[in-house]
């Protein structure tokens, strides 16, 4: 399993992937205990208003109590239509009493994982994973109008 990590208000947060087969599951998980708050599943289609580009759509789980969810889909959505993979992500971040600042930076941080974890696989073009086949036929992709995907607005995921 690859791993990206950084820290946010002093605590930790990690992106970890791994292969399973064509697919890809990721955990993004941190704070002071890591565990599993919700997890996402999304699976690339093409796009209702421009079949030439790539969107997804996802389903998600949400364990009570926890607020994952929404940070959960937007990064499968995104790791979806961006590498045109089934995605699933597991996400679980708990911060006791957290203000909304510390809220907007770990949602932010979460984002910036991802960004570095697309980034890295679309600018390997040689990797093992693009010569699997499992990205041969992305396409750029952004969020359209008929896309499940939501705008990123930090704050909208908390820790529970």
């Amino acid at each position: 399993m690859q791993e990206l990590a950084t820290n946010v208000a002093g605590f930790p947060l990690r992106l970890r992937w791994l292969r399973m087969g064509a697919d890809l599951c990721l955990t993004l998980s941190g704070g002071e205990q890591e565990h599993i708050g919700a997890v996402a599943v999304a699976q690339p289609r093409p796009s209702l208003a421009d079949p030439t580009r790539t969107s997804a759509t996802a389903s998600v789980i949400t364990l009570a109590g926890h607020k994952e969810d929404m940070l959960a889909r937007e990064i499968a959505l995104n790791v979806a239509s961006t590498l045109n993979i089934v995605a699933c992500v597991a996400c679980g971040i708990h911060v006791r009493h957290p203000t909304p600042d510390m809220l907007e930076e770990l949602v932010a941080a979460s984002h910036g994982l991802v960004d570095a974890f697309l980034a890295e696989m679309q600018n390997t073009a040689k990797s093992s994973f693009i010569q699997a086949g499992v990205a041969s036929s992305r396409r750029a992709s952004s969020p359209d109008a008929d896309s499940d995907t939501e705008p990123r607005t930090a704050g909208r995921a908390s820790a529970r």
